[in-house]
This record gives C-alpha cells, structure tokens and sequence, in this order.
C-alpha cells in the first residue's frame, strides 16, 4: 500500500501495489481465470480480482444483489448480456462468491462511461470498489471517464472524478421492455 492515500487516481497508479500472485486455493475457492490477480484487502483479506464474466453465477449474484438492495430489475441472463457486451468489466472475489462489480461501456477511442459499480454491504470500506476502479480505468487508457452517483459523490472524487455538467436520462418504451 502507499504510505499516504493518494490524492487522486493518477497517484493511485503511480504507486499502486497491484501485483499478480499465483491463486492460493487454500485460502480461497474463487473460480481460476485467466488474468486473475489477488490483492489483500485494507483489513488483510485476499480478494481475488477478475476480467472474465464466464466463470460468474448470474443467479447467485442477482440474488446477493437484491439482498443487498442494488437490484435495478435485471434476470440472471440480462445481467450477464449486459457485462458480456461492455467494453470492460471486473469482478471482486472473496471465497468463491463475487462480493463487487463494475463495467464501463466506451467508444474505444476518447470516451467511456462506468456504470453498476457495487461492493456487498458486508465488504465495504476495504478498498474493494477503489481497486475494480483502477482497474477498470488501466483499461481504458487515454479515455475521458465518467459516471454518475446518487450517493457515492465523495468516494469518486478521493480517486480524482470532479463534477462535470448535468447528468440526463430518458428511458426508451418502458425500463428493461416490461415495467
């Protein structure tokens, strides 16, 4: 870890400890992806990171999403289409149960837009969401990033995201075809 919290997301890179370790199966039974990589967590926990939506259980995550109140209406299979057809994902691993998520749609070239960011309430505040934030952001090199918060607005600017013009929405027929 740093020895001070970065003052945004570009000192987060600079001094990140993201290291790649070989996956120890005895500590934790997350799924072995390629690409994997396992950090410890603020309070010491291996947290297993991964790109590949493949090896997720839709229906265990919608479940724990709905638990958790961050359930927006999406099935099992719409949630997966929707992290297969973004252009970056990252899921959080701890004992083989995704315990975060995050995505970002870009046009591959200057823009990106990061959308269903979520850590379980139970692991919050261990540095899970601001490692699946740098993560997704190194995919994205030379990129304008944004994102839109309800409530999160202090945690994004800790990792460098300013406030920038008005956020709008319309929702095309009805939300997800039938609400």
């Amino acid at each position: 870890m740093p020895s001070k919290k970065p003052d945004n997301l570009v000192d987060f890179f600079q001094n990140s400890p993201l290291v790649g370790v070989e996956l120890d199966l005895a500590r934790d039974s997350s799924p072995v992806c390629e690409g994997m990589q396992t950090t410890m967590s603020e309070d010491d926990m291996p947290i297993t990171y991964s790109h590949d939506p493949a090896a997720v259980d839709w229906s265990r995550l919608k479940d724990d999403l709905t638990a958790d109140d961050f359930d927006n209406g999406r099935t099992p299979d719409e949630l997966r289409r929707s992290f297969e057809n973004s252009a970056v994902v990252v899921f959080a691993w701890y004992n083989g149960r995704v315990i975060g998520k995050a995505r970002a749609l870009s046009d591959g070239v200057c823009n990106a837009y990061v959308v269903d960011v979520w850590t379980h309430s139970d692991y919050r505040r261990r540095g899970i969401a601001t490692q699946m934030m740098t993560l997704l952001a190194d995919r994205l090199p030379g990129q304008h990033i944004y994102l839109f918060t309800d409530d999160a607005e202090k945690f994004y600017h800790s990792l460098g995201y300013r406030r920038q013009g008005v956020g709008m929405s319309i929702v095309s027929g009805q939300w997800l075809n039938r609400f």
